[in-house]
């Protein structure tokens, strides 16, 4: 015999049924704020001319930057109190900003001339030098004469080890570069721009930097072997 199910539980059934598939469809986040499309940005300046006619014969690896664990995301970080930093919900990076500063590095390392290859990931050229870094901000925040953009980020750069007996380094090289820029308001389109006008600062240091060293005796090529296949 069939038993009938009350009209009362069913209908609540349904509505149970109906909330359950709602809540499996909505992104509970997006229920916070306002409906607007996400805006996704990056950074942009003109590659750096070389710096040397001639290339040393040095191989130099690029390390991934690493980000601190307050920018290792992909959201663009505003402070507009001291302390308390806030993150854009709807203005996001188009990668993560470590990514991104490691692209642009890798790129303008390229275009400057100063190594005879930059490599990423071990293959058959086996570097001589490795170059290691950590962003440490990335943001747009008050400063004492308005809003600026804000780029730090600790740059490491030694001779490479495969792990063999070597003798260890006497120099290495180490610098936390700290980048201001001033910034229009904080619409992110003005930050962008200006944290674009702030890498490419940092970048032309560094690579200055880098140009100082390699005069001053880390230009030479010592490693003779290829890495096998």
């Amino acid at each position: 015999m069939r038993k009938k199910i009350p009209q009362g539980t069913l209908r609540a059934s349904i509505g149970a049924l109906v909330c359950l598939t709602l809540l499996g469809c909505i992104n509970v986040e997006d229920l916070r704020h306002p409906s607007r499309s996400m805006q996704y940005y990056s950074l942009e300046y003109p590659a750096p001319s070389p710096l040397f006619a001639e290339p040393s014969n040095a191989v130099l690896r690029l390390k991934r930057f690493e980000p601190l664990d307050a920018f290792a995301t992909d959201r663009i970080v505003y402070e507009k109190a001291p302390f308390s930093p806030d993150s854009s919900y709807y203005d996001r990076w188009a990668v993560s900003p470590a990514s991104m500063v490691t692209g642009s590095v890798l790129r303008d390392l390229t275009a400057s001339g100063l190594f005879r290859a930059v490599v990423t990931a071990p293959g058959n050229l086996l570097p001589d030098y490795e170059l290691a870094g950590t962003v440490e901000s990335l943001q747009a925040r008050q400063g004492e004469k308005g809003w600026e953009s804000e780029i730090i980020i600790h740059v490491l750069f030694y001779p490479f080890s495969s792990g063999g007996p070597r003798t260890p380094p006497a120099k290495i090289f180490h610098k936390r570069y700290v980048i201001t820029t001033p910034c229009q308001d904080l619409q992110a389109l003005s930050v962008v721009k200006s944290m674009s006008a702030g890498m490419e600062k940092f970048s032309n240091e560094m690579l200055l930097d880098l140009a100082g060293q390699m005069r001053s005796g880390h230009g030479q090529s010592h490693n003779t072997e290829q890495t096998p296949e």
